[in-house]
């Protein structure tokens, strides 16, 4: 067999004319394409928004209020006047050293643990809570206590940081971190002004710390000046007592009225934006990622082949098995406004615009795609409209059409192509459709294929029927439509909507050796109606402006009752609706 390349995919052409196809088809810009894109994803985006925004309701609910409170300190410097006879103290402008001095001795722990015992802040949740681990931590200490009774196991207690003392130790350690992380000491601007505040759940509690903290830093600057001048003699101590860098409050903190930090509106709708913003992105990864076929435009790119239509994909009907499966291969006779019915007709359209679809073939990429049901109402509605019809089950592997219209025939395509018997002594009529079907049986189930014989029963197929239509396996795991190339007119892709990649699209036609001329279109089926993108199927979105009647007229109505819609059934009984034909 002559090798396959890529580039029997597509018709034949002179560079010329290939140039001028391609500048044909160079696709405008599209603005709305990223609209579209996230249009089609949609569902995604709003599943991430929904989740992200219950979280930020459970984070808003949860959050506990924090207040802020402030106190003020004026750093002076009080020195000797020098080259007079008698020493007066005058104060002076402070350095900026002095003052971040002073904003380190307030930051320091010596004041954090006098106001943390001053207060019994060592016992407040909000403080020795504030590790991580803290219940745990305080869970923990209490079972190495007793476990520090037994001496065998004291070396454990002791690893474990047993003891009231330890346990005592640990607390405050606790206690001067969360301290040290609430506490913010700053200087304001290029001032003498240093500015205490403090972060608490309470405001009142936070007003009370920073108070606390402006009188422990003042009582400390008092206990070093008194320190400064105890050895000094009586004439210098009543000059140098005051001498040096002093600190007095310039304002007290009061408990904050508003808290801190953003409102709940802001934090819900900071949350909204992360999660529109989440969605978003995780759109636009899923569809970089996803190459599976979910758009018309990519088969046409990817075979430069007509679009023919989609099929959505539909609740199956409930009724017996039976009367299901017949509904679904004779759907689109007894629905004609149904997309299947609109699709079944475009296929006819395109056949007799291009003269050649006397014998139509339909396939798809894999198995399970839609193909047969395709094929089986393609026939019907031709039989409808007053052709003959042959309907022929092609399919070796999965012979799905035998199974349901004639499931114990022993007579069929093998025995036709081994030339054991015609056309005509191995057709079948479907009492329910009216269509001649060729079932795949006979032999030993081991096709017989005879260039001789091939052309003798297409010659015939031809000479007695106006149109053929083959039920065929699929391209991507056999070989039998290089086979059936021989003899069909046009095939009929049929893919299923979000199934397969755009790779194995082009890998199995490449491998059955088809080319652009070999089809009539492809048909999308099993398509989400939600799901689906409105932007990238015009004319399915507009099927629902157009209604016709909704069953049209029935040659052999009569001959099967058990597939007749109940609206039918009801309609017969009033009169309301007549059937003509045998």
């Amino acid at each position: 067999m002559d090798r396959i390349d890529k580039s029997s995919i597509v018709a034949q052409s002179t560079p010329e004319e290939e140039r001028e196809v391609a500048l044909a088809h160079v696709p405008p810009v599209d603005l709305l394409r990223p609209l579209r894109i996230l249009y089609a994803q949609k569902w995604l985006v709003l599943a991430i928004l929904l989740v992200i925004s219950v979280c930020g309701v459970f984070y808003v609910l949860q959050q506990r209020p924090i207040y802020t409170a402030r106190g003020l300190l004026l750093i002076e410097n009080t020195r000797l006047e020098t080259g007079r006879e008698e020493l007066l103290p005058i104060v002076s402008n402070v350095d900026v050293s002095a003052v971040d001095t002073q904003v380190e001795i307030i930051r320091s722990d010596a004041i954090a643990l006098h106001v943390i015992a001053s207060l019994d802040l060592v016992r407040d949740l909000d403080f020795v809570g504030s590790g991580a681990k803290s219940l745990a931590r305080r869970t923990l200490d209490t079972f190495s206590e007793y476990v520090a009774q037994v001496p065998a196991l004291r070396d454990i207690a002791e690893w474990l940081g047993s003891g009231s003392l330890q346990g005592q130790q640990r607390s405050e350690r606790v206690a001067l971190q969360a301290f040290q992380n609430m506490l913010s000491v700053k200087r304001v601007g290029m001032s003498s002004v240093i500015e205490v505040s403090f972060r608490s759940h309470d405001a009142d509690k936070s007003a009370r710390i920073v108070n606390e903290i402006l009188n422990a830093y003042l009582a400390q600057q008092v206990d070093a000046a008194a320190a400064a001048t105890a050895n000094a003699s009586a004439w210098l101590r009543d000059r140098v007592k005051d001498l040096g860098t002093k600190a007095r409050v310039i304002s007290l903190a009061g408990p904050p009225v508003r808290r801190e930090g953003p409102t709940r509106t802001l934090l819900l709708a900071g949350f909204v934006a992360l999660g529109l913003l989440l969605g978003i992105g995780a759109a636009a990864l899923r569809f970089a990622l996803d190459q599976t076929i979910r758009n018309p435009q990519q088969i046409e790119r990817l075979l430069n082949v007509p679009y023919l239509g989609a099929v959505m994909r539909r609740t199956p009907y409930r009724a017996w098995p039976e009367r299901r499966t017949s509904r679904r291969l004779m759907r689109a006779p007894l629905s004609p406004s149904s997309d299947l019915a609109f699709v079944v007709k475009r296929i006819r359209t395109a056949a007799l615009r291009r003269g050649r679809g006397q014998i139509i073939g339909l396939t798809s990429i894999i198995s399970g795609e839609g193909a047969t049901t395709l094929a089986s109402n393609l026939a019907c509605s031709a039989v409808v409209a007053g052709c003959r019809v042959l309907l022929i089950d092609g399919n070796p592997y999965k012979p799905s059409l035998t199974r349901l219209f004639e499931p114990g025939a022993t007579t069929g395509l093998l025995d036709v192509l081994a030339g054991r018997c015609t056309i005509a002594e191995a057709v079948a009529i479907n009492m329910k459709s009216g269509v001649h079907f060729l079932p795949y049986a006979g032999g030993d189930g081991t096709p017989v294929v005879d260039a001789v014989r091939v052309q003798s029963f297409v010659r015939e197929c031809r000479d007695s029927y106006d149109i053929v239509v083959v039920d065929l396996p699929p391209c991507a795991p056999v070989p039998e439509l290089l086979c059936a190339r021989t003899f069909i007119d046009a095939f009929v892709l049929v893919v299923e909507w979000a199934r397969i990649s755009s790779s194995l699209l082009t890998s199995a036609v490449l491998a059955a050796g088809m080319n652009q001329n070999d089809f009539l279109g492809f048909v999308l089926n099993k398509v989400n109606r939600i799901a689906i993108d409105p932007f990238s199927y015009p004319i399915e979105s507009h099927l629902s402006k157009y209604r016709v009647q909704e069953y049209a007229e029935w040659p052999a109505a009569q001959s099967f009752p058990s597939i007749v819609p109940w609206r039918i059934e009801r309609s017969l009984a009033r009169g309301d609706v007549h059937y003509t034909g045998t």
